[in-house]
């Protein structure tokens, strides 16, 4: 039986509770793994290693628990922390390894109602991907907080050490980039 997330205690209570109480981690994972799959999928291009790397996150936050402290920051923005490590991590691996990953082939097979639409899609879906690697790598960890994790402009400044000004410049640029790039590259319009 899945315990239910109770709203009402915040995370602080639920972090010094969940040491020794599996069902006092379970709900700090039932309220943070939207946002933490989120942050990490807008990051990853396949859904495998996203699942891998969230999986990994949440162990080495239970693992290091005992270590996180509320008067540093909330504990969202932590998780937040070793996601961006674990993202970093893997760039390094994938840099290493270049292979295309099997489900891709599944899921372009089985997806779309016409092999038309199915083919504009992916077409579509690679101009965002070739879009976006164009961007610099603090744009696209900015960009994936903010429409991946749903950060607000604050909490990336938090996150990142920057002022919550320069991450809101940063996004009208990176964002100004993606459209221009769609553009150039077939029409596209973000």
């Amino acid at each position: 039986m899945r315990p239910t997330c109770d709203r009402d205690q915040s995370d602080e209570d639920l972090v010094g509770r969940a040491i020794t109480d599996n069902d006092a981690f379970a709900q700090l994972y039932e309220r943070h793994f939207a946002t933490i799959y989120a942050y990490i999928r807008y990051r990853v291009d396949d859904r495998a290693s996203a699942d891998d790397l969230v999986a990994t996150v949440f162990t080495q936050a239970l693992d290091r628990l005992d270590s996180f402290t509320p008067e540093r920051g909330i504990f969202g923005v932590w998780l937040i922390g070793i996601a961006r490590n674990q993202l970093r991590d893997h760039r390094r691996r994938r840099a290493r390894w270049r292979w295309i990953p099997l489900d891709w082939i599944s899921d372009r097979a089985s997806r779309g109602p016409s092999p038309d639409a199915g083919i504009e899609l992916a077409q579509r879906h690679e101009a965002v991907l070739s879009a976006v690697e164009r961007l610099t790598e603090r744009e696209r960890d900015i960009i994936g907080l903010k429409f991946g994790a749903g950060r607000t402009n604050r909490e990336i400044a938090e996150i990142t050490g920057l002022s919550e000004s320069n991450v809101g410049v940063i996004i009208h640029r990176a964002l100004g980039h993606l459209r221009r790039g769609l553009n150039r590259d077939g029409g596209q319009h973000v």
